[in-house]
C-alpha cells in the first residue's frame, strides 16, 4: 500500500511539471508552435519611420495608363497613404515633358520616388553610363524638375540569367551555380550583366547626382545579387519582387513566407548589409482558376494573404517598405490574363483610365484605412505643375472616420494638355495645401492571431490534486504505521 501511494504522488508530480514545461499545455501543437514564430501580431504599419508602402504605375506607354488621366493615376497612389511610388522612366515621344510631370506631380504630393530605367544593352558601356548619368543628374533635385530617391536598373534580370527559365526543372536560383556563367545561345551571363551594371551604376553615381542605384530580383533568385555584390558592385538597395502567394498556392502558409525571408536574410543582408526593398508584390492571378480572375476583386478572403505578407516585412528591420502591383488593371490585354487583374483599382476596358472612384478594389479601401489614407486630398492637375523648383505639399494622413462608405468629393476632370515649356513665365504656381496631420488609427484588420496563455487552471487543478494525494498518501502511511505498531505492542 505505501508503495502504491508513493508512485501515485510521483506520477502527479511529473506530471504537474509536465504541465509547466510542456507546450501541449499551453494549447498548441506543433505546428502552431511554428506559426506564431511566423504569423507577426497586428501592428501599425505606419509606426515605422523607415518603413513605408507604396504602389507601382506604368507611363503612358501602356494603353491603360492614358497620358489624359495622369494627373488621376498619381493622385489615386497618394490619396491611398502611400509614401513611395515606382514607376518607368520611359520617355514619350522622345520627349522629356511627360517624364518631367510625372516626377513633379509625385514631389508635390511628397512620395518617393523609384524610378526603373530600361536601357539598350546592345550599346556601349560608356552610353549605358551616359545614359543613367543624364537621368540622374536630370532629377538631383538642383535644376528644378524634382528629385528621383531610387534609380532601378533593368528588371528581373535574374529570370533571363537562371540555366531553366521557366516549369518544374527550373532552378531555385539560390546559389550562383544556377546561373549562365558563360554565353549561351546568345544569352548574356553573370560576368557580362556585372559589366552592364558596373557601368550603369557609375552613371547614377556620378558627381552630380543625389540619387541611389537600385537592382531587383524575383522570387528565390538571390544567388545572382550575391554574384554582383561579392565582385564589387555598389548597391545601394536590393529590390525584391515577392509575390505573397508564391509558389501561386492561395493557401500557402505563413511558414513558406518566412522561409523566403530568412532565405534573402542570409544570404544578401547579414553578408553584405545591403537593405531590401519589396519592389512588387500582391497576390499572384497566374495559378488562379478562371473564374477567380474574371472578378477583377478578390475580396479579402483572397487578398489577405497579401495584408498578411506587409506584416511579415514590416517585422524585419532590412526590409525598408513594400510596393504594391499595381495601381490600375491592365484590360487592354488578354480577358482574364494576369495583368488584368493585379490592379488595386479597376479601369474601363480599352484603357480609359480612372473614371470613378467607386472602382476602387477592396484591397485598396483595405491598404487605405491601415494607412491612413485621404480621400478628400486635393487633386493637382498636370498644367499647374511649374517645372521650377518649388516646396513639396504635405498629404501625411488626414481625419477620414470612415474611409470605406464615404462618397468621394473629388472631382476629376481631363487635364489640359498645356503643358508649357521649362521657361514659361505664364506656368500657374499650385497654391500650397497642408492637409492636417491627424492620426488614424488601424482599424478593422483581419490579421489571423493565434492566442497562447499560459495555463494556470491546469496548473491549479493538478497541484490541488498533488497537494491532495500527497496528504493521503502522508495520512493512510501513518495509520498504516499505527496499526503495525499497535500489534507489535
Amino acid at each position: 500500500m505505501k508503495r502504491f501511494l508513493s508512485l501515485i504522488t510521483t506520477v502527479v508530480l511529473v506530471l504537474n511539471v509536465f504541465c509547466m514545461a510542456n507546450p501541449i499545455s499551453f494549447g498548441f501543437i506543433a505546428e502552431a508552435e511554428e506559426q506564431i514564430s511566423a504569423i507577426p501580431k497586428p501592428v501599425d504599419l505606419t509606426a515605422r519611420e523607415d518603413f513605408s508602402i507604396g504602389v507601382n504605375v506604368h507611363s503612358a506607354l501602356y494603353p491603360d495608363y492614358p497620358e489624359a488621366y495622369l494627373a488621376e493615376q498619381i493622385h489615386a497612389v497618394a490619396r491611398m497613404g502611400s509614401k513611395w511610388i515606382r514607376l518607368n522612366g520611359q520617355l514619350v515621344d522622345d520627349e522629356w515633358t511627360y517624364t518631367d510631370t510625372v516626377v513633379g506631380l509625385c514631389n508635390k504630393y511628397g512620395l518617393k520616388i523609384i524610378m526603373v530605367l530600361d536601357i539598350d544593352k546592345s550599346v556601349s558601356l560608356e552610353y549605358i553610363t551616359l545614359m543613367c548619368e543624364t537621368y540622374a543628374r536630370r532629377y538631383n533635385g538642383e535644376e528644378g524638375r524634382g528629385y528621383v530617391d531610387y534609380f532601378q536598373v533593368w528588371n528581373e534580370v535574374d529570370i533571363n540569367l537562371l540555366r531553366a527559365k521557366y516549369g518544374g526543372s527550373s532552378p531555385s536560383g539560390e546559389l550562383e551555380s544556377h546561373y549562365f556563367t558563360i554565353p549561351v545561345d546568345g544569352a548574356a551571363d553573370l560576368p557580362e550583366y556585372l559589366e552592364y551594371f558596373r557601368a550603369a551604376e557609375k552613371g547614377i553615381h556620378s558627381k552630380d547626382s543625389n540619387s541611389k542605384f537600385m537592382i531587383n530580383f524575383s522570387a528565390t533568385h538571390c544567388g545572382m545579387i550575391s554574384y554582383f555584390l561579392r565582385n564589387g558592385l555598389k548597391i545601394d538597395m536590393v529590390g525584391w519582387d515577392l509575390y505573397a502567394n508564391r509558389p501561386y498556392d492561395r493557401e500557402v502558409s505563413a511558414s513558406e513566407l518566412t522561409a523566403d525571408y530568412d532565405l534573402i536574410q542570409k544570404n544578401i543582408y547579414e553578408p553584405y548589409g545591403v537593405p531590401v526593398m519589396i519592389c512588387e508584390t500582391n497576390v499572384n492571378p497566374h495559378k488562379m482558376d478562371e473564374d477567380d480572375r474574371k472578378k477583377y476583386d478578390f475580396g479579402m478572403e483572397i487578398y489577405q494573404i497579401a495584408i498578411d505578407n506587409l506584416y511579415l516585412a514590416y517585422n524585419r528591420p532590412w526590409i525598408k517598405g513594400a510596393i504594391m502591383y499595381e495601381l490600375l488593371d491592365e484590360r487592354t490585354k488578354e480577358f482574364g490574363a494576369p495583368e488584368s487583374c493585379y490592379g488595386l483599382i479597376k479601369t474601363e476596358s480599352g484603357g480609359a483610365g480612372i473614371l470613378d472612384i467607386k472602382n476602387e478594389k477592396t484591397i485598396y479601401l483595405e491598404l487605405q484605412k491601415m494607412l491612413g489614407g485621404n480621400r478628400k486630398l486635393p487633386i493637382i492637375k498636370c498644367n499647374e505643375i511649374n517645372l521650377k523648383p518649388y516646396e513639396k505639399l504635405t498629404v501625411d494622413t488626414a481625419d477620414d472616420s470612415d474611409l470605406k462608405n464615404e462618397d468621394s468629393t473629388t472631382n476629376v476632370d481631363i487635364p489640359s494638355f498645356n503643358w508649357g515649356t521649362e521657361d514659361s513665365e505664364t506656368e500657374k504656381e499650385i497654391e500650397e495645401v497642408v492637409i492636417e496631420n491627424v492620426t488614424n488609427p488601424v482599424k478593422n484588420l483581419k490579421l489571423k492571431e493565434i492566442v497562447y496563455e499560459f495555463p494556470w487552471l491546469i496548473l491549479i487543478i493538478s497541484s490541488v490534486v498533488m497537494v491532495l494525494l500527497a496528504g493521503g498518501a502522508v495520512t493512510g502511511f501513518v495509520i498504516i504505521y499505527k496499526k503495525k505498531a499497535k500489534k507489535k505492542g
